[in-house]
């Protein structure tokens, strides 16, 4: 967290700043140790996803405190608290303690969910819980290293329902990290015998900074969210 930034705390959060500057510096040391096993596994040069990720360079990395309220009598238990996307980031860290995340499953039919044009749900048959579990942190792939990749690591679609059994009558709280890589990254694939180049067609598209992307990235959720209120 940039303590110079003019950006204000709420009152109530204010004496936890430097609780959430050590979880973010060590969230970005865990996140650099799971970059470091995946450039061995996908052939990289050492350092090269990690030098993308270092704490001194300007990037969208963050820190968000969530709440989603309890479900009351009379909601649907399977509306989205918050609808199915993935992450626009290279790793998200979720520490949570009650229930609702929910990922799809990774088939071929339900690799880019719509939902149904007339009720406007998903098929929830391709849903699957992701339990909290005491002590453990859900890890999370997001999409900026599907694009450093070319889609070798992918990330899933997710959503948040309200909980299950008597977890639905808590409020969720939960603590997101996210780590991108620094702002003037190249978002284009690396070189690897194992990572398939783009083709002609996609090579010929301007190559986006990550800041560029991350920002067209933010404004298609903002698009989705508004277009959920209406």
């Amino acid at each position: 967290m940039d303590k110079q930034s003019t950006f204000q705390l709420p009152p109530w959060l204010k004496d936890h700043r430097d609780l959430f500057s050590s979880l973010l510096t060590q969230g970005n040391e865990v996140c650099h140790v799971m970059l470091r096993a995946l450039e061995t596994r996908l052939q990289l040069e050492p350092g090269a996803l990690m030098s993308l990720h270092r704490r001194e360079d300007p990037s969208y990395d963050f820190l968000r405190v969530l709440r989603y309220p309890a479900t009351t009598p009379g909601d649907d238990p399977n509306a989205a608290k918050f609808p199915p996307h993935r992450d626009s980031v290279s790793v998200a860290m979720l520490f949570t303690w009650v229930g609702g995340l929910q990922i799809l499953e990774p088939d071929s039919s339900s690799e880019n969910p719509k939902p149904n044009p007339v009720t406007g749900s998903y098929n929830e048959a391709n849903w699957r819980w992701v339990e909290p579990v005491d002590g453990h942190v859900i890890v999370n792939i997001g999409d900026a290293l599907a694009v450093l990749t070319n889609e070798v690591l992918r990330s899933g679609f997710h959503r948040v329902i309200g909980a299950p059994a008597e977890q639905a009558k808590l409020d969720k709280y939960s603590v997101l990290l996210g780590y991108r890589p620094a702002l003037d990254t190249p978002m284009k694939p690396f070189i690897s015998p194992l990572i398939p180049q783009l083709s002609e067609e996609q090579s010929s598209n301007p190559v986006q900074t990550c800041q560029e992307w991350g920002m067209e990235r933010v404004a298609k959720v903002y698009r989705v969210l508004e277009t959920r209120k209406t």
